[in-house]
């Protein structure tokens, strides 16, 4: 994950170890002073995590009050203060690391995962949704859905219009209602994904990792295909991004624009 900016402030994380409290290694996020360097909070997450996290933080306001959420190395999906480093609410999505960044729209928190479900070991990843504006604990039973089984651990979800876009490790792209969950259709975009989805300009650019470059428009029925690029040995790990009316994206030889 990069670093944020929030204020005055420089916010990183990972797994870290160091003296007295925090000699065990844990999951921690850290906030700088950005004129000084100065460390201005510490909070750890569980200790002794399974997974190092890869989950950027999404920065974003839940009944006026600003929020960090980001996916952790115990698997829980956390929203901190970003003034303060306290914990304002948790959920328990895995049991292993979390790797996708979170993306919140009007309150309302989406995520996945590719590991084992907190609630259900036996059952390897999910997608969900739950609101965001509550306190403490997020039990199980609070989620707005929940669909299991849906193997989205590298790549972040993108929403545009009611609708959510994620793509399985696998490559599969998964179009769904944003309200209740249901997939509106899917389609084989691939092997392999890593990098996450970019909507811009009324469009869905999807990189695959193999060097398969779409564009899709979306539609009612979920997607039209009306481009498609392969980049012949080059692999794709990175995520597309649009600015002045041009998209960026990196392979392991180029950037191409």
């Amino acid at each position: 994950n990069f670093p944020i900016v929030f204020e005055d402030l420089v916010i990183i994380s990972g797994v870290m170890t160091g003296w007295g409290e925090y000699a065990v290694p844990a999951h921690r996020i850290v906030a700088f002073d950005k004129t000084t360097g100065a460390a201005v909070w510490v909070t750890s997450t569980r200790l002794r995590p399974e997974d190092t996290t890869y989950s950027s933080p999404s920065l974003t306001v839940f009944n006026g009050q600003a929020a960090l959420v980001l996916g952790g190395g115990d698997g829980s999906v956390y929203a901190l203060q970003p003034r303060t480093g306290k914990v304002i609410w948790t959920y328990d999505a895995s049991t292993r690391g979390l790797n996708t960044s979170p993306l919140i729209v009007d309150g309302i928190v989406y995520s996945s995962h590719a590991e084992q479900n907190a609630s259900d070991t036996t059952t390897l990843g999910a997608i969900f949704a739950f609101d965001g504006r509550g306190e403490g604990k997020i039990a199980e039973d609070k989620l707005l859905w929940k669909l299991p089984a849906k193997a989205v651990g590298r790549s972040s979800p993108v929403y545009a219009d009611g609708r959510l876009y994620f793509v399985e490790d696998g490559g599969t792209l998964l179009v769904g209602d944003a309200k209740t969950g249901k997939i509106v259709t899917s389609k084989k975009v691939g092997r392999i994904m890593f990098g996450s989805p970019l909507y811009a300009d009324g469009k869905l650019y999807v990189a695959e990792n193999t060097g398969k470059v779409y564009i899709f428009k979306p539609t009612a029925e979920g997607v039209e295909q009306i481009s498609l690029v392969r980049l012949n040995r080059e692999e794709i790990f990175g995520s597309p991004i649009a600015s002045h009316v041009r998209v960026y994206i990196p392979t392991t030889t180029a950037l191409y624009c």
